[in-house]
């Protein structure tokens, strides 16, 4: 239930299920290399069970969907990395530039005088 007020784009994007949890009217076998699904299929195969005998299951990584709030703090921390990489940029260019003075500004012999 907790996946009933998901959008299909936030389904697509953080979840994903395996043709295990289909039946095999559901699933398409048009390609040897590729699981298609038929356009109304619906996931009906769960063992919630299953995770237990697994003793790798418990170390996977899960992906955490995050909250408004934490994407507006996110895109503010890079937008302030980035300002700060800017101006460390400039001030790096600032100093490796060098300085003439008028004497010194066109050295190049004269032609023709």
């Amino acid at each position: 239930t907790d996946l009933e007020t998901k959008t299909p784009d936030q389904l697509n994007k953080h979840y994903r299920l395996c043709a295990q949890h289909f039946e095999s009217s559901m699933i398409c076998r048009s390609s040897p290399y590729r699981t298609v699904l038929r356009d109304n299929a619906v996931p009906t195969i769960f063992d919630l069970t299953s995770h237990l005998g697994n003793p790798y299951s418990r170390h996977r990584k899960r992906i955490k969907e995050l909250t408004e709030e934490e994407i507006q703090i996110l895109k503010q921390q890079k937008l302030d990395q980035s300002a700060e990489q800017e101006l460390i940029n400039e001030e790096q260019n600032q100093s490796s530039v060098p300085v003439q003075n008028e004497e010194e500004a066109d050295t190049r012999p004269e032609i023709g005088r």
